[in-house]
């Protein structure tokens, strides 16, 4: 279980640990939210309206903000490939109560965004050269969500975001390579509020739903830099840190076909917008450069899965 914790080059993924704990957090909480006056009185034993647990899984397939070639200073005309849908998985954990009150952790995760360029380069050093752009997203949230009753469920909760960027750069001029490696790395956590609308429910087993979110994250930013001639490392990697504060707004449209009682369909869109951010691209530049987080990230796609309620 301990490699689960571990992104990219060994480093501690914060959201999957955030996912983990928050999983034990709903555990945890989960017979303090549903008390003995919500299991119908503690009188009636295991009846319809006692508690419900209810498990999602999603394959999602997700594009994002398109790779920055604009600048023809730093990036020469050539054949460039831009970014394009990239399939992930999203679980989903609720544990509900007759109340209206239901502990949620949420979690999603794509690893394998990428975009590239080829150029060639003019005299008097002519050769080719070349740029990787590599990005990851994970997100992890813990919710308490409130029915009030009608058509609206309000939440609050704590989420943590990560965004990983790679940027490669180099040039094969003669026999000889020069390589520019730059990444970002955005850790963001903090507080969300949001509510989730019943667009369509007749009592039938179809059903559609509209789910609205925004939160105020704190993000940690760490930038690395380093140049290298061929394998080989030119000097030390530089590195710049940065603290930030950033927007996250979120919006999932949700269907569900109820095939029995316990298993149900699932689709939907949704769309993901984080404002400030460190990305690649816009920090790419020079090794003294200080770190921006000026960029937005804009990710949207489909997803689809199965739903067990027990």
């Amino acid at each position: 279980m301990a490699a689960f914790f571990y992104g990219e080059k060994g480093g501690v993924t914060v959201s999957r640990l955030a996912c983990f704990l928050s999983a034990i957090l709903v555990f945890t909480l989960a017979p303090l939210v549903v008390s003995a006056d919500d299991a119908c009185g503690g009188d009636l034993g295991c009846v319809p309206c006692c508690p419900t647990w209810t498990v999602a899984a999603d394959a999602i397939f997700l594009n994002r903000t398109q790779a920055d070639f604009s600048d023809p200073l730093l990036f020469p005309a050539g054949p460039r490939q831009q970014f394009s849908f990239s399939p992930g998985w999203q679980v989903d954990l609720r544990r509900e109560s007759p109340s209206g009150r239901t502990l949620q952790v949420r979690h999603f995760g794509l690893d394998n965004w990428t975009a590239a360029m080829s150029y060639s380069t003019g005299p008097p050093f002519p050769g080719s050269g070349f740029v990787h752009y590599s990005s990851e997203l994970y997100s992890t949230e813990a919710n308490i969500r409130c029915s009030t009753g009608s058509c609206v469920t309000w939440l609050i909760g704590f989420r943590s975001v990560e965004l990983y960027e790679n940027w490669n750069q180099g040039a094969d001029i003669f026999f000889f390579n020069i390589d520019f490696a730059g990444r970002t790395r955005n850790h963001m956590y903090g507080c969300q509020v949001g509510a989730d609308l019943d667009l369509y429910d007749r009592g039938g087993p179809f059903r559609l739903d509209a789910e609205f979110k925004l939160g105020i994250l704190g993000n940690h930013i760490k930038r690395t830099e380093q140049l290298f001639a061929g394998a080989i490392p030119i000097g030390p990697a530089v590195e710049n840190r940065l603290n930030h504060t950033s927007l996250l707004g979120e919006i999932n449209i949700l269907a569900r076909y109820q095939l029995c009682d316990h298993v149900a369909l699932r689709g939907g869109y949704q769309m993901l917008w984080v404002d400030g951010v460190a990305m690649a691209p816009a920090n790419f530049g020079g090794l003294l450069m200080q770190t921006t987080a000026a960029s937005t990230l804009f990710a949207h796609g489909v997803s689809g899965g199965l739903e067990v309620t027990w």
